[in-house]
């Protein structure tokens, strides 16, 4: 009896399993198609959320205080207008994640050259780090001056491995659904 009761638990795991593996594969799909929408679509479901998010704080911070000015009640009314500006300014929100990162590859990357170059100096052979830096450097500054073409590039990569979990979770279900 529970070796049968498990058998089902295990068989219906596995036909929900495909429901939402199904869904990551079409999500992968939407990231491959349609990039810049989707990290768009994503920066503005986080505006969303963090609107939702501070008014129901403001809501629940004045109902259970009675009083509507205290610091809690502004910090939250600040996070609902920040997830107001995000949703109005997604492209913003990519721009600027992007170009922070690669200003902090090209100094790392820049940093790390110049390590290179120092060892090499010393009498160590620091030709193949200060190669590999002096690529970070390069891929730090096509960051910088493209950033739109990074975030498609980024939105893709997210899009093929959603892809592949998709089909993985999908393998694993058709599995479990025939136990």
């Amino acid at each position: 009896m529970n070796d049968n009761l498990f058998k089902n638990s295990i068989r219906a795991v596995g036909r929900n399993a495909v429901v939402s593996s199904v869904a990551l594969i079409l999500i992968g799909v939407m990231f491959l198609v349609a990039p810049v929408s989707s990290m768009i679509t994503i920066a503005r479901a986080i505006g969303i959320i963090l609107m939702i998010a501070g008014v129901a704080e403001v809501v629940i911070s004045v109902r259970s205080t009675g009083r509507p000015i205290s610091i809690l009640v502004v910090g939250n009314v600040l996070l609902a207008l920040v997830g107001l500006w995000i949703f109005r300014n997604p492209s913003f929100i990519l721009t600027s994640v992007n170009l922070v990162c690669g200003v902090i590859i090209v100094v790392s990357a820049l940093t790390s050259f110049l390590q290179a170059a120092q060892m090499r100096r010393s009498g160590w052979d620091g030709s193949f780090a200060m190669v590999l830096t002096g690529a970070g450097i390069i891929l730090g500054v096509l960051i910088i001056l493209n950033p739109f073409s990074t975030i498609k590039t980024l939105a893709r990569i997210i899009g093929i491995v959603t892809i592949y979990q998709g089909i993985v979770k999908l393998r694993v279900a058709t599995m479990m659904s025939r136990a």
